[in-house]
């Protein structure tokens, strides 16, 4: 993770000049006024001051299926003077992933695979072209299972799909009804509210890579710097190296209260200690939907919250 800070004679100056040294992915963590130390700095204006942070990405190969090819013809004649034209080689596999990217992105990723893998197989002398549906559906099938999407599910979308589309389908077509169906099933983001009245407890769930971290420090920001609001930051992530202490360095830049959270009793106390507050951002430990421990770990700590307390 990359962070650094950056002065401008405006907040928008110096969110600029982050914007233009780390590109648009940045999230502001702090802004403050600052003043150049020294002597003479008691004539100078003051100067903002942000700090940002950005993800650094790390690429993850995705699950390609060995593509089975049909045996090529002989040549009718093995003339030496004839000139054969070289094979095609196969292009270097590309690569998508990154912990904190969204899933419209791998499917945009996916898409560009596919249609690169298409266009290889149409130009290996395949009899017909009506079998290439099945290979896509394949493709975006793995693609859901490597991405923690339950296979029973997975199947059922595919199936259905398979139901709306033809051999003549596109790309596009097929993507946009695996897309359309997984909202139907996920639901669409929700805007978060403030509780009526008291604390609003937020717990972040699921697999591990898919972002919950990073997620919470852009929610966190957006809460203390644009909203004003008075937050805490809990993690009940003891399993992977170095959870506790990335979300410790977002507490630290953004200036709210931190803990990390191994038992029952633990979450209990936080949530009376920070009762007056306006959100708890809760993040859990990631697990595949197999891990009943970790699932049961969770359903624990959620427990915790009262029932006056309202909760996401």
């Amino acid at each position: 993770m990359i962070i650094k800070k950056f002065q401008g004679k405006t907040e928008d100056e110096a969110v600029s000049l982050a914007k233009k040294e780390l590109g648009n992915g940045v999230v502001i963590m702090n802004v403050r006024n600052a003043r150049k130390k020294g002597f003479l700095s008691i004539f100078r204006r003051s100067m903002v001051e942000v700090t940002v942070a950005l993800e650094e990405e790390q690429e993850k190969p995705v699950f390609r299926p060995k593509t089975v090819q049909p045996p090529r013809k002989k040549p009718l004649y093995d003339n030496p003077n004839i000139i054969k034209e070289p094979e095609e080689r196969e292009p270097e596999k590309e690569r998508i992933g990154g912990n904190d990217r969204l899933l419209e992105e791998k499917l945009d990723s996916l898409q560009s695979f596919i249609e690169k893998q298409l266009s290889r197989e149409e130009s290996a002398d395949r009899p017909d072209d009506a079998g290439a549906l099945s290979p896509v559906l394949e493709l975006i099938r793995n693609t859901l299972l490597e991405n923690e999407v339950g296979e029973q599910y997975a199947d059922e979308m595919i199936e259905e799909v398979k139901k709306v589309a033809d051999s003549d389908a596109s790309i596009d077509f097929l993507l946009a009804n695996v897309y359309q169906k997984m909202i139907l099933q996920f639901g669409q983001p929700k805007t978060i509210y403030p509780a009526a009245a008291g604390v609003k407890v937020i717990f972040f769930i699921g697999p591990t890579g898919v972002g919950k971290t990073t997620t919470i420090a852009k929610i966190a920001s957006i809460l203390t710097v644009n909203d004003k609001k008075k937050i805490a930051l809990l993690t009940a992530d003891t399993y992977r190296v170095g959870a506790a202490e990335q979300l410790r360095t977002y507490a630290g830049i953004l200036e709210v209260p931190f803990r990390v959270i191994y038992t029952v009793e633990e979450m209990e106390t936080a949530l009376r200690d920070f009762k007056k507050l306006d959100y708890i951002l809760v993040d859990t430990a990631g697990h595949s939907h197999h891990n009943e421990e970790l699932k049961r770990s969770v359903s624990q700590f959620i427990g915790c919250v009262d029932e006056e307390t309202e909760k996401d």
